[in-house]
């Protein structure tokens, strides 16, 4: 079965908690191909407190706070909790946000 991981670029993680600016979200395919896909966008929300995730999977949240931690390093995992009704996961109420080992984030 190919595995499928989404990330957000380090650099675009600082453009997301510094400016405010929406920024890619990539899928990585693991099955021994190679290739970057953009599958949707990261922005923090209009309330300023929460990251919005989305991609053609669904939609997620993150809290601000819980996302700098990991973008710090301070924490290696944050809460991802589904957005709206029609989310394909919305019976898992966390999953997690891993640091990669190149700076960028995995979800």
């Amino acid at each position: 079965m190919e595995e499928e991981r989404y990330r957000i670029e380090a650099g675009d993680v600082k453009a997301l908690i510094f400016s405010g600016r929406p920024v890619p979200v990539v899928r990585e395919r693991c099955d021994g191909g190679t290739g970057l896909t953009i599958e949707g966008h990261a922005a923090v929300n209009a309330a300023g407190r929460a990251v919005v995730i989305r991609t053609r999977a669904g939609a997620w949240i993150v809290p601000l706070v819980s996302f700098q931690g990991v973008a710090r390093g301070e924490a290696v995992s944050a809460p991802l909790s589904p957005l709206g009704r029609g989310c394909p996961m919305r019976g898992e109420v966390h999953q997690t946000i891993e640091v990669l080992a190149d700076g960028g984030y995995m979800m």
